[in-house]
């Protein structure tokens, strides 16, 4: 699914450098897009929320919610920069969460913005693209044993972040 915003909620959510890991969900973000998938591997739910140039995805289990990953710009410190990996064990699963920074040029990073358009109508997969530039967007794609994101930010000096988060039964 392929969402176009006509106007860029209220959010501080415009720098890769901003981005926090919380393994919880915070109130009061703006959701933007939301779309409902199954770990197939696993048999779990998710409910991924696109949250303005950010993320947050729930995962569900036959009790509720399971645990949350959100990946936003909520209060980060110079010391709670976004970690290039981080594992979060609860109820017998664990989600290894990995993120990226990947050094791209104006063109790399269009390239990577047209392919995940491109992309948008397979299932279990939300892009929102923003205003102000044809390839600010997020997208987040399920797969049967987790999740992968990029955070494209085009402006001066082009920023991406791309996370991939797998869930493993220990």
């Amino acid at each position: 699914m392929h969402l176009q915003l006509d106007d860029r909620p209220g959010t501080t959510d415009v720098s890769a450098d901003g981005l926090a890991l919380r393994f919880h969900g915070t109130p009061g973000l703006d959701v933007v897009g939301t779309l409902f998938g199954t770990l197939d591997a696993l048999g779990l739910a998710v409910v991924v929320e696109v949250l303005a140039a950010s993320h947050r995805v729930h995962l569900l289990d036959d009790d509720g919610v399971l645990a949350t990953e959100q990946v936003a710009c909520v209060s980060p410190t110079p010391d709670d920069p976004l970690p290039a990996r981080a594992d979060h064990e609860v109820r017998g699963h664990r989600l290894e969460f990995r993120a990226e920074h990947p050094d791209l040029d104006a063109a790399a990073l269009a390239a990577i913005a047209v392919d995940l358009r491109s992309g948008a109508d397979g299932e279990g997969v939300l892009v929102v693209s923003f205003p102000g530039h044809r390839d600010a967007l997020t997208s987040v794609r399920v797969e049967a044993d987790g999740w992968e994101t990029w955070h494209l930010y085009p402006g001066a000096g082009p920023h991406a972040v791309r996370t991939r988060t797998q869930v493993v039964r220990p």
